[in-house]
Formats: structure tokens, C-alpha cells, sequence
């Protein structure tokens, strides 16, 4: 599942953005594709977390443990953050050379919620985990 945690398109559309976009995949594909991590085996159901924030011009990104409650910052160099407004949607992207760390898409209903429409990563694909289907994307309050 991926979530999302953000200032809304409106608010958005100043100099200053902020979105957090969060992938839950499964904590066993993390541990056979980075065994590096020493990821702990456990017997509780948990998730690994992997995280991407953009904020204003910068970007930051993490994959976090559930069952170990471990953090591993993932390192970025040279992030290229791209914003477009129009019409209440907001697109993001954050590319590192070519590479697109993040690209998405909010929009804002006539309630002012704002809905993560649309999110892609290429980070799993760096990370070594096995691609797949996750459930739709969520909006994180």
C-alpha cells in the first residue's frame, strides 16, 4: 500500500512543498534482496516502510522496519525536485540524474481534501525488491 502525507494542492502551490509518500512491501522481499540490512527474523507479522519526502527543493528517502523498528536512511545526491500546478492537481517529481525517485499526482476535491491519485517509484526497483501489485494508494492524515 502506499500512503501519502502532504500540505494539500492549494498549499502546494507556493515555493514551499512538502509530500511524504510511503510504500508498505513485504519485510521478507527486503530480507533476501538486502540481506546487508540485517534485517532481525521475527515471528510477528510486520512490513518493511519505505518512505519518500520531498520538501521544497530537497528529498529524502528511508526504509524503516516495523517488527525491529530499525531506520536505513537510503542515500540521494543531486535530486532534481519538479512541480507542476494546474487546475487542482499538483504533479511531483524528484529525479536523481535520470533516475525518477518519485513521481506523483494529487488532486483537490471542492472540499479541499487533497488525494494521492498516482505514485511510482524506482527505488524498490534499487533496492533489489522483486516488483509487483500494491494496494491503491492512500492518503495519510
Amino acid at each position: 500500500m502506499s500512503t501519502m502525507r502532504g500540505q494539500g494542492a492549494a498549499a502546494m502551490a507556493g515555493v514551499e512543498r512538502t509530500i511524504a509518500v510511503s510504500w508498505s512491501i513485504d519485510r521478507e522481499a527486503v530480507r533476501r534482496a538486502r540481506p546487508d540490512l540485517d534485517l532481525p527474523a521475527t515471528r510477528r507479522a510486520a512490513d518493511a516502510v519505505l518512505s519518500i519526502t520531498v520538501a521544497g527543493r530537497s528529498c529524502s528517502a528511508e526504509l524503516r522496519d516495523d517488527a525491529s523498528d530499525q531506520v536505513h536512511p537510503i542515500e540521494l545526491q543531486g535530486v532534481r525536485i519538479d512541480a507542476i500546478d494546474a487546475d487542482g492537481f499538483t504533479h511531483v517529481d524528484a529525479y536523481e540524474g535520470h533516475e525518477s525517485l518519485l513521481s506523483a499526482t494529487l488532486r483537490e476535491d471542492s472540499e479541499g481534501e487533497t488525494k494521492l491519485l498516482y505514485a511510482r517509484t524506482a527505488l524498490l526497483a534499487r533496492l533489489g525488491v522483486q516488483g509487483g501489485r500494491y494496494a491503491r494508494p492512500a492518503l495519510d492524515r
